[in-house]
């Protein structure tokens, strides 16, 4: 099954990124844009006629002091080849764009070779002045946490206003508590906004996410349901502010359920041309169902961001505390419940000159069961990851840059070594430059 999934993989990759080849190869676009919020483009349509095309071809050595974050994990050398890439097409209506990273690194011992990939499909429409449409597809392969410890793209890649999925933060947190494990996630969403008024709209979303493991956690395996309705006022010029509700339920592999209640308020606002913030603030209702039992909890819920843009560098803080995802171990006896997930997060990119820029990020998510388990204290599980880059233009289309990173996780019981890895690479670029 499980080479089936990387075929699957393959073939998705392949498909994104020929077409991104192709088109970078007939046009050769400048033009550039900033990445908005979702709630930005829910109430704006695409700028017109605009394309951004970019194929990034890597290989690099490097070294890591444990790369599926084992107890008593063994250090190796290893070589690594990577592919990211990115299409998009701008209408005077809307924007769809095609996004895909995938990389395979061959360890010179204990190893092998893994693979991980990101791939993803979004779009956003504008069907008449008071209703916009948006959806999004993505399907990843991950092993050991190891997407959390990438930049899936660099400081001034050219990326259209697509609000509903700008080119992504290097934050991609595994959401299983044992994560030395190969674990994929499909995960599809679509909504609409809708201006009900002069200064007021209504979004409506809904999605399913499945995610799946292989080896020791594949009875980790749960398929979430989940929508949203929010109502959203424009107070000032600068700020909106509303209310929502979400309902996710969540059903799990090895029995049992979980439903989760959301109500929210949030607001938003544009502190400045270059600085923007938002948050939000509710109460989750946990009922779950396992092992013939039956819990309900409350719990606080809150998501911000503060994001500061300006031509030359991108800095954002961002935290949130949610119940979207499961927790799984051999420390809960095989059962998966629903987990309360509190994370948080800081990236920053700058271009130095016009050759040279810098990326940095830093991570942690906490994860730990929403109902008491009988003999059991509180099972969690905290998840760090950093990593930093510099990167290089040495010729027309050539990069060369090296990467650092830390990844650890601590949870109950022991807790598996520290990873420490670094990678020097050369890029080629096709495309958008």
């Amino acid at each position: 099954m499980t080479q089936n999934y990387r075929r699957l993989a393959a073939i998705l990759l392949t498909s994104t990124l020929a077409l991104a080849g192709s088109a970078a190869n007939a046009q050769d676009s400048s033009t550039q844009g900033a990445g908005q919020s979702q709630t930005q483009s829910q109430e704006q349509a695409a700028e017109p006629s605009r394309n951004a095309t970019f194929l990034d071809l890597q290989a690099g050595l490097g070294f890591a002091s444990n790369p599926d974050l084992r107890i008593n994990g063994d250090s190796s050398a290893f070589g690594r080849i990577s592919a990211s890439g990115y299409h998009a097409w701008s209408s005077e209506t809307g924007v769809i764009s095609l996004r895909g990273y995938i990389e395979n690194t061959t360890y010179l011992k204990h190893y092998g070779s893994e693979q991980i990939w990101s791939l993803g499909a979004a779009t956003t429409q504008q069907l008449s002045p008071t209703v916009t449409v948006f959806g999004d597809l993505g399907f990843s392969g991950d092993f050991g946490g190891q997407l959390s410890n990438r930049f899936l793209y660099n400081p001034g890649d050219p990326v259209l206003p697509d609000p509903t999925n700008p080119l992504p933060d290097p934050v991609i947190n595994p959401d299983l508590f044992g994560i030395n494990g190969r674990q994929y996630r499909l995960s599809a969403s679509a909504g609409a906004s809708i201006r009900s008024g002069p200064r007021s709209s209504i979004s409506l979303t809904g999605g399913v996410a499945h995610a799946f493991s292989s080896g020791d956690n594949e009875d980790a395996d749960y398929t979430s349901y989940f929508g949203n309705a929010a109502y959203s006022r424009q107070i000032s010029e600068r700020t909106n502010a509303g209310a929502s509700i979400s309902v996710a339920r969540q059903d799990f592999k090895q029995g049992g359920s979980s439903t989760t209640v959301n109500p929210a308020v949030f607001a938003n606002t544009q502190l400045s041309e270059e600085l923007s913030a938002e948050g939000s603030i509710g109460v989750m209702r946990i009922n779950q169902d396992f092992d013939g039992h039956s819990d309900s909890s409350t719990a606080l819920s809150f998501s911000g961001s503060l994001c500061n843009a300006t031509e030359s560098s991108r800095f954002c803080g961002r935290v949130s505390r949610d119940a979207t995802t499961g927790l799984t171990s051999a420390v809960l006896g095989g059962e998966t419940q629903a987990a309360i997930t509190t994370s948080a997060s800081l990236s920053y990119s700058r271009t130095l000159s016009a050759n040279d820029s810098i990326q940095a990020s830093l991570s942690a998510s906490r994860y730990r069961t929403a109902a008491s388990i009988e003999g059991l204290d509180d099972p969690e599980s905290t998840y760090v990851s950093g990593v930093i880059g510099y990167d290089r233009n040495i010729g027309a289309r050539l990069f060369g840059g090296v990467q650092g990173g830390m990844r650890k996780l601590f949870q109950t019981g022991p807790d598996s070594d520290i990873d420490f890895n670094a990678t020097v690479y050369l890029r080629y670029r096709l495309g958008d430059l």
